[in-house]
């Protein structure tokens, strides 16, 4: 789907070469750029020519299906698009669906078709809706992308954008740059220890020498150490305001995802889904996000997070 808002990386008429393949996208009706191109050639290039399966979500006027087929020579393209797209093709590779991207029988008629093994690739190119996005997410990661697989979201910073469906203006940049902490290191009179800090320094430097002897006890130690960590806690900022409308929230909850394992392995640090851990790794640029399935990931429900 093309988006009005800070055009991409625009290099869409060069002639980009990917691994052996030179693909002019000039040729194409799409506004995926050069640029664009690069990232997916460093995510998943060694699968260029494989035949692997590819479902992009969101196909405008279908040009982008015609370049994943030229990109991929022996792939089996799925495209799925809120209107009628028709595309033409003599390769008998690409296979194109009608429907809304958050509708769960669209997409799993569309893996029974085309991946009743799973895709390796999905690229989300669709509605750029944080809520829409997520549902297709949660419904295809789990189970219509094999372990391993590679999940995209093209376009995710709409979500900074005031006249996006469920975009805002970024209001955060202070708090982004650090200004607080540059002000500190600028201000010699901001570096004194504000009361709260001060008392806890002289609490743990009087609690020190009196804990010392019980650190030999698991039990005991490990009670003067959340208890340490609690004082330590209420001198310092807990939580960091973040930009959370629209994709970019989505985006944030992956983190979140990521650290399932974690959770678990530290009971009662919260209260993570009863699901397996199926975010192995997520790599966010400026324009594109890519989510990595764990290798040992099986069919699982889908995490509410």
């Amino acid at each position: 789907m093309a988006i009005e808002g800070p055009p991409r990386c625009r290099l869409s008429t060069a002639c980009t070469m990917l691994g052996m393949i030179s693909i002019d996208l000039s040729d194409y009706d799409t506004d995926k750029s050069a640029a664009y191109l690069a990232q997916y050639e460093a995510e998943f290039g060694e699968l260029f020519d494989q035949p692997i399966k590819l479902l992009e979500i969101g196909v405008q006027r279908g040009g982008s299906m015609l370049m994943f087929r030229d990109l991929l020579p022996v792939a089996t393209i799925a495209g799925l698009d809120l209107n009628h797209i028709d595309v033409q093709d003599d390769s008998g590779r690409i296979h194109i669906y009608q429907g809304f991207q958050q509708d769960s029988r669209i997409l799993d008629q569309i893996a029974a078709e085309v991946a009743p093994r799973g895709f390796d690739v999905i690229v989300d190119d669709g509605s750029h809706v944080g809520e829409y996005t997520e549902a297709s997410f949660w419904h295809m990661f789990p189970k219509h992308l094999k372990p391993g697989g590679l999940y995209v979201l093209d376009d995710w910073s709409c979500g900074y954008w005031a006249h996006w469906a469920d975009g805002h203006s970024y209001e955060g940049e202070a708090a982004f740059r650090g200004t607080s902490a540059a002000e500190t290191a600028s201000n010699p009179a901001s570096r004194q220890p504000h009361v709260v800090e001060a008392a806890r320094r002289r609490i743990r430097a009087v609690a020190r020498p009196i804990a010392a002897p019980f650190n030999s006890i698991p039990a005991v130690r490990d009670q003067l150490s959340k208890g340490y960590m609690k004082l330590e806690g209420a001198s310092l900022q807990r939580r960091f305001p973040s930009h959370d409308y629209g994709m970019v929230g989505f985006v944030k909850q992956l983190i979140d995802a990521c650290a399932l394992d974690v959770l678990r392995a530290r009971p009662g640090e919260g209260s993570a889904p009863e699901s397996v851990a199926i975010v192995d790794s997520v790599r966010v640029t400026p324009s594109q996000v890519f989510v990595r399935k764990c290798l040992d990931a099986k069919v699982v429900s889908i995490p509410q997070i």
